[in-house]
């Protein structure tokens, strides 16, 4: 959304866009089976779409869950940069929590560059801190794809080494992370 990637990527079309759409899901009853994430990119290198992405916030009758997506891209497109989760995610979720303090909040997309010795700690940090620093959020898709065949593209995919996968296996069997996700009934 707050990106020039679509034509309703500009903030004075997307509300009214998503908007909407959510009034013909009312409409046709379809949004006793919906959930509405309203979600921002927040990469540390953009940071800059974090602080302004509630231009682009539909109003919170219109949206379910906050999702952010980030990654650490490590030394893709002239990134040097390793950045951990912590630092990926701290600011846009510290806007979102203060703006919507009772949305929970989605990882829509997260992925981390395959470096062999560091995705590994890269992993069990993610988890860390989602488990010390970032309770707000609820639930995480990761971005699992080997897409380094696209311009500027890597392997984000969890198994791109034996040790990261165990690495993130060991991490994410921690019974904080086993609970039930929150869902309407269809």
């Amino acid at each position: 959304m707050n990106g020039h990637w679509y034509p309703w990527g500009q903030s004075g079309k997307f509300k009214p866009a998503w908007r909407h759409i959510h009034h013909i899901f009312n409409e046709e009853g379809a949004n006793e089976y919906a959930t509405w994430v309203w979600n921002p990119i927040v990469n540390e290198g953009r940071v800059h779409y974090a602080t302004i992405a509630n231009h682009y916030y539909p109003g919170d009758e219109f949206v379910d869950w906050i999702g952010l997506n980030g990654f650490n891209f490590g030394p893709v497109s002239g990134n040097h940069l390793w950045n951990s989760f912590k630092i990926t995610y701290s600011l846009g979720y510290s806007i979102m929590r203060k703006k919507h303090p009772n949305k929970p909040i989605l990882i829509a997309e997260v992925g981390c560059y395959p470096n062999r010795k560091r995705k590994p700690q890269w992993f069990r940090e993610m988890f860390s801190d989602l488990k010390e620093r970032f309770r707000g959020i609820k639930a995480l898709c990761y971005f699992d794809m080997d897409w380094s065949d696209q311009p500027d593209g890597f392997d984000s995919r969890i198994d791109s080494s034996p040790e990261a996968l165990q690495a993130f296996k060991e991490s994410i069997a921690d019974p904080y992370f086993l609970g039930k996700v929150p869902y309407k009934k269809i």
